[in-house]
């Protein structure tokens, strides 16, 4: 049951709330008064403890922390070591938005949570992950292929409409250019003093011009804010769990023993559990590329099959390091999560779809851990003892571009009047929930009295993989 402060403005929603907090223990226990403000609460979510007792948590980190770092050193030409460091302390990633422009109202409002709760705790890298599987278009003008602002449609990209729901953002990478549409709203904003060049007018992937487009904006927070925005997507998490299989890892213990299969089982069984409807099953743990999409797999007797796309892959470590590496096979959710947040001991922040799912791929984890192992016992308390995720994305309901301030020529950071707003007030009374259409059904499913309204501009897909 939530904590009976959260009351909300009617019983039917409250009612709602008690459900989700019953299946998303580990991000209710991050919410202990609604009525805190926006800079209490993120400055809570970036404050996780560091209290770890397992060398494979340790050594998880440690994988994690050099590839940021290598990361850092690549992309942005400078020391990946503070982002190491913070990694090592104190880890805790965005995981919330997907691989879209960041001015949009489904990844600005998140961002600025994200930025006002690393300055909080005094970090100086705020970390992303940004899904890629999606396709460019979820559901009707929704998906990376369209900038929504305060609900309304912009397209980003001159492609056809029809094309635009068969090609993933991760795997299509014919040259696109920006609409004209975008390019005379980008324009516009320069008044505000987001400043986007797009002089350069090359056609590039679409992923590619998000990248840019995303990683301006970026640093002009960085000079707002003193907190670098290093967004990652599921190429970086490839190379991650290449490397982890390439040693003697626990995930290289899963693969080599069975476990890893008897993974894939546990997330099946999941999702037909209570919170089922969340838990992303569309594939078997990777995904394959082929035809511009990322097209799902399926693990039966230790091999990795689509007799549709003709694909046939080894799943011994070997085999499937080799096609991380190659582009052939991307990590799904579950084990970018592995890798990113689970082992490593790390917090992972998002939406409401991830507060309940990320419990069934912890307890997955769990399950297959051995206590007979005094490696893996350790970690089972590591796991368990603490508060691993965290609701952190679609916390504030309406889009956050206009807070936007400019502290000096160049530079922006969201308005200290804003961080001062109440948890309740932020949210719109937890509407990421309440909201919410699957939450809504869940609820009802569960005997729980469920609201009727929906927040205008809300997607009632929140999170899902792409169905392929």
């Amino acid at each position: 049951m939530t904590d009976p402060r959260i009351r909300l403005a009617d019983e039917e929603s409250s009612l709602l709330l008690q459900a989700a907090s019953a299946l998303c223990p580990s991000s209710f226990s991050m919410v202990p008064d609604p009525d805190e403000s926006i800079r209490d609460y993120a400055r809570r979510l970036y404050s996780p403890g560091n209290d770890l007792a397992s060398l494979v948590a340790k050594e998880s980190r440690s994988r994690l922390a050099n590839a940021v770092a290598s990361h850092v050193r690549r992309v942005f030409g400078i020391s990946g070591t503070a982002a190491a460091a913070e990694i090592l302390v104190s880890p805790v990633i965005q995981t919330g938005p997907h691989h879209r422009l960041a001015f949009d109202d489904d990844f600005c409002s998140t961002l600025a949570l994200s930025l006002i709760g690393s300055a909080s705790a005094r970090r100086t890298v705020n970390l992303l992950f940004t899904c890629s599987t999606i396709t460019l278009e979820e559901q009707a003008r929704h998906g990376p292929a369209w900038l929504r602002i305060n609900a309304e449609p912009i397209r980003v990209f001159d492609i056809p409409r029809k094309t635009l729901s068969k090609k993933s953002v991760l795997a299509f990478s014919d040259p696109v250019t920006l609409s004209e549409e975008l390019r005379s709203w980008i324009g516009a904003q320069s008044a505000t003093g987001v400043r986007i060049d797009l002089s350069r007018t090359e056609a590039r992937s679409a992923s590619e011009h998000i990248s840019r487009i995303n990683d301006q904006f970026f640093g002009q927070l960085h000079q707002g804010t003193g907190v670098m925005t290093v967004a990652l997507r599921e190429d970086f998490f490839a190379r991650l769990l290449a490397d982890t299989l390439d040693q003697p890892s626990l995930l290289r213990r899963f693969t080599d023993d069975g476990r890893l299969t008897a993974l894939a089982a546990r997330l099946h069984s999941a999702a037909s559990g209570a919170a089922g409807c969340f838990v992303p099953v569309a594939t078997d743990l990777f995904w394959g590329v082929s035809g511009g999409r990322v097209r799902p797999l399926r693990l039966s007797a230790g091999r990795l099959q689509s007799a549709r796309y003709d694909i046939d892959i080894p799943a011994d470590a070997a085999s499937l390091a080799r096609h991380l590496r190659d582009g052939a096979l991307v990590p799904g959710l579950f084990l970018v999560f592995c890798v990113a947040s689970i082992l490593p001991a790390a917090r992972a922040l998002g939406g409401s779809y991830q507060a309940a799912y990320y419990e069934a791929f912890r307890n997955a984890v769990l399950d297959v851990l051995d206590p007979a192992a005094s490696d893996e016992r350790q970690l089972m308390s590591d796991i368990a003892g603490q508060a691993l995720a965290g609701w952190g994305h679609n916390v504030i309901a309406r889009n956050a571009l206009a807070d936007l301030a400019v502290p000096k020529q160049g530079a922006l950071s969201f308005p200290d009047c804003f961080a001062d707003t109440s948890l309740r007030a932020a949210s719109d009374e937890f509407a990421a929930f309440t909201a919410d259409e699957r939450w809504r059904q869940l609820a009802g499913a569960l005997g729980g009295a469920v609201p009727e309204r929906v927040s205008a501009g809300r997607s009632s897909l929140r999170y899902t993989e792409t169905d392929a």
